[in-house]
């Protein structure tokens, strides 16, 4: 027997057509708790239960003889302590130097469904991937036609409206608006793919996370004025990490913007910051919408804000958190969301080692 076939991983016998045993490999060995000289020439019957080798004797090798081969049949072997162990047999009848032989594969009932359970989770797994990208690109293209959608309808406008000042100036705000958005859409489907690709590189200094929050603070505080959202900072000072400054402002700026997206008019965001030890940790809190006890474990997962999206709970690729999340593990820390349910608000915790 070669070692390929004496250390596969299912068992593997041949008997001759009196039913001695002429080869059995290491496995089936293993699996039943002998040593192959306690097998030297024996009879196969001694590897069956005692069903088992009534069910043989009268079922499986008459119709083995007389078909040439059976597909999984249910046999019941039993180890050399006693014990019996439920198996899949698929046997041939083979003729090998004018002599009768007959080959067994045996595969353990518990292995098989193992094997089984295997598959079909690698099956559903590929499904829900397959759906969820579709999900995405469908959501991708949504997304990135609907402020198309309104910086061509106000240009339309605009064609015969160019004396009008208050229409112009609002026509601008919203192109503007539009514009920001699909870019913001862009960079996030590109850093996705670079993180997909693994090109996503960081070129990092020593970096102060005042100063990082506040330039991001900055950014979208025209936004959270349109709501009427108070951002209340306490910041602690001199806390430094090394990082990418403008990958940190990314992650910041990524927070801050969801925050403020799912917190109603004349609500709050906290943005806070302080050194614990060797830590840096930033936290962003709302009292939005919060996040549901089933969505929590989910939300940097990459697609999952875009799949819910598209039923008009959420707006978004659903890759900003993901990115978030890939960014910040890059600069060797750890984010976490909390929520105590919906409409009670969130916190994302940001956690970085910090620099001396």
């Amino acid at each position: 027997m070669d070692e390929l076939l004496d250390q596969a991983p299912c068992g593997f016998l041949t008997v001759t057509d009196n039913g001695r045993l002429v080869e059995i490999n290491t496995t089936l060995l293993d699996l039943l708790g002998y040593r192959r000289e306690q097998l030297k020439d024996a009879q196969i019957k001694k590897l069956f239960s005692p069903a088992g080798n009534i069910f043989y004797q009268t079922h499986f090798f008459p119709l083995l003889k007389l078909q040439g081969k059976l597909e999984e049949v249910y046999l019941s072997l039993r180890r050399e302590p006693g014990e019996e162990i439920p198996v899949l047999v698929n046997a041939v009848r083979r003729e090998r130097q004018a002599a009768i032989f007959y080959d067994f594969v045996l595969v353990p009932v518990h292995h098989r469904n193992v094997y089984e359970d295997e598959i079909l989770k690698a099956k559903k797994e590929a499904e829900n991937a397959n759906r969820s990208k579709g999900d995405f690109l469908s959501v991708v293209s949504h997304d990135l036609r609907t402020p198309l959608m309104a910086i061509f309808g106000w240009m339309e406008i605009l064609k015969n409206k160019e004396n009008d000042a208050e229409l112009v100036k609002k026509a601008m705000k919203v192109i503007k608006r539009s514009a920001e958005a699909q870019r913001g859409l862009i960079e996030d489907v590109l850093d996705f793919a670079r993180i997909s690709s693994g090109k996503l590189q960081l070129e990092t200094s020593r970096v102060d996370l005042a100063e990082i929050i506040g330039n991001a603070i900055e950014l979208i505080s025209s936004t959270a004025d349109e709501k009427k959202i108070g951002l209340i900072q306490k910041l602690a000072p001199n806390v430094f990490v090394m990082g990418d400054s403008s990958r940190l402002q990314q992650v910041l700026w990524n927070l801050l913007s969801n925050a403020i997206k799912f917190t109603p008019n004349g609500g709050r965001v906290d943005i806070h910051l302080e050194q614990v030890g060797q830590t840096a940790n930033i936290k962003v809190t709302d009292t939005g919408k919060g996040i549901s006890a089933d969505l929590l474990p989910y939300v940097f997962d990459r697609f999952k804000q875009g799949v819910n999206s598209k039923t008009g709970q959420y707006s978004g690729l659903g890759l900003g958190l993901a990115i978030a999340r890939h960014l910040v593990e890059l600069h060797g820390g750890t984010i976490r969301a909390d929520s105590a349910g919906e409409n009670k608000g969130a916190a994302i915790t940001v956690a970085l080692p910090a620099a001396d």
